[in-house]
């Protein structure tokens, strides 16, 4: 457990690849490194969406905390900000998803790269 805690921190202190750049490496990864390299980067990436989708999520409850009872009564006249913030949660957990499937698939790429050597 500590180990993992360990090497979840150490993954942390990685800096962010840009989105094109991470494309770019996914395409070009052939080697076992190369597709592990992908999958850190991706899954970096997936839990600083999933992060951000939390701040979307908060900001749009406090918003809508705000409204009061009106906000059960006619949601539809709920202030264009809770919406927006609504809908930057969702984008942010969709792209984050994408990340994972992404990380996913270039780990099991990288294990059967290993496997063949």
């Amino acid at each position: 457990m500590v180990g993992a805690l360990a090497l979840g921190s150490s993954l942390l202190a990685e800096p962010m690849v840009p989105a094109e750049r991470l494309q770019a490496m996914a395409r070009e990864a052939k080697t076992v490194k190369q597709h592990a390299e992908v999958a850190k980067h991706s899954r970096l990436q997936a839990e600083s969406l999933a992060a951000e989708a939390v701040k979307h999520e908060r900001e749009a409850e406090k918003l809508s905390n705000s409204m009061g009872a009106m906000r059960h009564k006619w949601p539809a006249m709920a202030p264009k900000a809770i919406h927006q913030a609504k809908q930057a949660a969702l984008e942010a957990r969709r792209a984050a998803r994408e990340s994972y499937e992404l990380a996913d698939l270039h780990q099991r790429l990288a294990v059967e790269a290993l496997a063949t050597d």
